[in-house]
């Protein structure tokens, strides 16, 4: 099911503790920023180019980035649990 991008943002927000405005600034670094690019990938039904254009970046960013998120996450059992806890927040709305 497709979930609404504003409420993928938000739960990022408030799962990560980052600004929304800085989250969707240009240059923004972090994990934060690939954990929202994956869930508007995953849950928004956003294709890499449209979250591009939602971030101010090319979608082959886009692509570099979700694939070192996943790769981080993988690794990182914490990052795994904070990707799990973001996914539910979406779900639950």
């Amino acid at each position: 099911m497709r979930q609404d991008p504003e409420r993928i943002i938000e739960a990022v927000c408030i799962e990560t503790g980052a600004a929304r405005e800085a989250l969707l600034r240009k240059g923004f670094r972090g994990v934060a920023r690939g954990l929202l690019m994956e869930m508007l990938y995953r849950h928004g039904r956003m294709k890499q180019p449209e979250i591009g254009a939602m971030l101010g970046v090319d979608y082959s960013a886009v692509s570099v980035s979700r694939k070192r998120f996943l790769l981080m996450k993988e690794a990182d059992p914490e990052l795994k649990s904070l990707f799990e806890k973001t996914k539910y927040r979406i779900s639950q709305g």
